[in-house]
């Protein structure tokens, strides 16, 4: 890539995401996100947030990465969203001799990012780096991502090999309590319904309360219930595969 193209790729990957800047040129050979990614790292005066680690080339079955967000408040201008994921090998108990029914989990092998990063690629690829280095991916048969269904939490699973994306447990059970608010009886119901796949059942379920007297506050939380259960179903049904590992927060 000549000097004149690398400099205007750089310059758009500062308010595009790599993807956005691949796509912004017509008559070029390069398709490929990565090529963006691999030539804004090497010309980052930035240090990566990862803890510098040598090349481990560990070899594990399942991967299990866990994503969220919070709204940073400024006083001028918009808020920012300040991006946490961490990987993790798995869980193992803390305390196995304790007679304690609460037994305590620790993850394996944990490691942290966090930061501000307005372009989601950055912030995947940096991930993606971090796997690279320490793991042999070749061993590894599946990466589960968790989270809440955010687009730019589901858009790691495009990036990372082998993923797939994961609907975790406190925010079905958040959604799952909403829909039933005005129905606590159906709660328990509800919930087997959607942890069992039983998609007609739960569609039944918000054509029936929804045809009820309501006000228009409970009517609204109704069709956001039904839209995240429903919208998100293959990611609910995601928990049933080989190896998952319920999300940790």
């Amino acid at each position: 890539i000549d000097t004149g193209l690398q400099a205007d790729m750089l310059t758009k990957a500062k308010e595009m995401s790599y993807e956005q800047v691949v796509q912004s040129y017509e008559n070029i050979s390069i398709r490929s996100r990565s090529t963006i990614k691999n030539l804004v790292h090497q010309t980052s005066m930035e240090d990566s947030n990862w803890p510098k680690l040598q090349p481990e080339n560990r070899k594990v079955r399942f991967l299990y990465i866990e994503a969220d967000e919070d709204h940073v408040h400024q006083q001028k201008g918009k808020g920012l969203i300040m991006k946490l994921a961490y990987v993790h090998e798995g869980k193992r108990v803390v305390n196995p001799a304790s007679k304690s029914k609460q037994k305590r989990n620790e993850l394996i092998e944990a490691q942290y990012l966090s930061g501000l990063y307005p372009q989601n690629d950055d912030f995947w690829f940096e991930i993606l780096d971090y796997l690279e280095t320490r793991y042999d991916l070749d061993s590894v048969e599946r990466i589960f991502l968790s989270g809440d269904g955010a687009p730019w939490i589901q858009a790691g699973a495009e990036i990372l090999p082998k993923c797939v994306f994961v609907i975790d447990g406190y925010h079905l059970s958040k959604y799952i309590k909403a829909a039933t608010g005005a129905y606590p009886g159906e709660e328990s119901r509800l919930k087997r319904a959607v942890y069992s796949g039983n998609r007609d059942w739960v569609e039944a379920y918000f054509d029936t309360v929804e045809g009820n007297d309501h006000t228009l506050a409970e009517r609204k939380r109704f069709a956001s219930c039904r839209t995240y259960l429903l919208g998100n179903w293959a990611e609910i049904q995601n928990r049933h595969l080989p190896g998952y590992v319920e999300c940790s927060a």
